[in-house]
């Protein structure tokens, strides 16, 4: 399927610097949260991401026959400046291309609004809650930061250097040489372990299936608006949402850096998916969108 067909793109950001998490990760206190509105920077792509998404835009307008008469396009993303950044890059090719972009009531987030130039919206949906910055990284697949922050003579509670150790055993006696797939194949054995993390089941019973119910709601609303044009949503998010759905649905690894997954109805308002060349139906419970 081309993407002439899509009604919803979402797609993973660019290459990033990481730098909040980075920040957290070298404090004195690794084990605070990650949090999106303590971003105090409006880029957070290596000149590579930003290279890359800018050429990635041009070649998904270039080479698919949207059409500035018919098509409109509105851009939304986690509120996270790596998502923004790279969502941004495709609304603005799509400005100078021609294209009528639907602009959002109300940003919804201030970095967002800044980054996006207010012309992209944020979805919570899309944006991870990174509550323990430490814990966040037991998955990577090159580093332990447990033991980084006890070198550098950080305090760690002694139950969570012992639980963390033997979960770290565990990963790195089958690493998968990335943090996805690391978190894909043993999140469930290291729950056993750690409690408080969640798995990518998890992350997918709740965030991914919610966000495919947004897709229906935002299907009835753009129908409702009545718009001589279609409206299509560019969405940009992170890899953690997809993580389980690639695996246990397509037998697929996570998504890469700028990949995106295609979403549209068929004409009984059906919504199928596309990944990597690959047509199949989503399919999941009927329930109320939780914006």
């Amino acid at each position: 399927m081309n993407p002439e067909k899509a009604d919803f793109i979402v797609g993973r950001h660019q290459e990033a610097e990481y730098k909040l998490n980075k920040r957290r990760l070298n404090s004195d206190n690794p084990q605070g949260p990650v949090a999106a509105r303590d971003q105090d920077f409006v880029s957070d792509l290596t000149e590579r991401g930003k290279k890359d998404g800018r050429q990635e835009a041009k070649d998904f307008f270039g080479e698919f026959n949207f059409n500035p008469e018919t098509d409109a396009f509105f851009f939304v993303s986690s509120d996270f400046v790596r998502a923004v950044e790279t969502a941004n890059f495709y609304r603005q090719e799509a400005e100078e291309r021609g294209f009528e972009v639907i602009l959002p009531n109300n940003p919804g987030d201030p970095t967002v609004e800044k980054v996006g130039e207010g012309k992209i919206k944020h979805i919570n949906n899309l944006s991870l809650k990174i509550d323990d910055g430490l814990l966040d990284q037991l998955f990577n697949a090159k580093t332990d930061y447990l033991m980084q922050a006890l070198d550098r003579g950080v305090k760690l509670p002694p139950d969570l250097i012992v639980r963390w150790r033997k979960a770290r055993r565990l990963i790195e006696g089958d690493n998968k040489g990335g943090w996805s797939e690391n978190w894909r194949r043993h999140s469930e054995a290291v729950k056993q372990i750690m409690p408080e993390i969640q798995t990518a089941q998890e992350m997918f019973e709740t965030q991914f299936k919610n966000m495919i119910r947004l897709m229906e709601f935002g299907r009835k609303k753009i129908e409702a608006a009545g718009c001589k044009k279609r409206i299509r949503v560019i969405a940009f998010t992170h890899e953690n949402l997809f993580t389980h759905w690639l695996s246990e649905y397509w037998n697929e690894p996570g998504l890469n850096l700028g990949e995106k997954v295609l979403f549209y109805h068929d004409g009984e308002n059906n919504l199928r998916s596309v990944v990597r060349g690959k047509d199949q139906s989503v399919e999941f419970e009927e329930e109320t969108a939780r914006e």
